[in-house]
């Protein structure tokens, strides 16, 4: 979803009568005509501060994108061996050490810059979730979160959580699923490759 497609789903979850596009070109021009004077500007002004709140619990929840990056032995010391940690990185879990037998894991200490591990090789492969973006006024409705599906779908129901002004009982409804999704997410085993979370209905 682009962070157009957000605040549009936003809008609807809040006022149901709202029958808007959901494309994502589409979303960005109606985005765009509802900012300049309309009902909804102020709201959708707030939205960006609200998205970036959502995004603090999505990154502590550990549920930002899990990558991974070769990297090669920066220094030594003693025994103990530093990698580079990636520029993105919002949190370390696992590093792995290359092998012609095949990548085995190593103990190893995340440091501010660097990642400490304790046993030597020619490569590692290190293991990391994301930080999550950074989201201000002026960044454009087309960009993409860098979060799975699952995610996402759960951020317009934080935004009227937070914006929500005529019903404190819905708004609090909201809130409580965004992290009630959280909690769900972040137990999900780490085998387990995919979860869908079916979209709420505010009664």
């Amino acid at each position: 979803m682009t962070l157009g497609e957000i605040k549009l789903e936003a809008l609807m979850l809040m006022y149901p009568e709202m029958r808007l596009p959901v494309d994502s070109e589409l979303a960005e021009e109606m985005l765009n005509h509802l900012s300049q004077g309309s009902l909804y500007c102020d709201l959708i002004a707030s939205m960006d501060q609200s998205i970036s709140r959502a995004l603090f619990y999505i990154e502590l929840w550990e549920l930002t994108k899990l990558k991974r990056q070769v990297v090669k032995i920066n220094r030594e010391e003693w025994c103990e061996y530093y990698l580079p940690m990636p520029q993105d990185a919002f949190l370390v879990t696992e590093v792995l050490a290359k092998s012609s037998s095949g990548n085995i894991p190593v103990s190893f200490v995340a440091l501010d810059n660097e990642i400490c591990v304790l046993e030597k090789s020619e490569e590692y492969i290190v293991e990391y979730r994301e930080k999550a973006m950074k989201i201000n006024a002026t960044t454009s409705l087309s960009t993409k979160l860098s979060l799975s599906n699952e995610v996402e779908v759960i951020i317009p129901y934080f935004i009227k959580g937070e914006l929500y002004k005529e019903s404190q009982k819905e708004a609090s409804i909201c809130l409580e699923r965004f992290f009630s999704a959280l909690d769900r997410l972040a137990s999900i085993p780490k085998g387990r490759v995919e979860c869908r979370i079916s979209p709420y209905k505010i009664v």
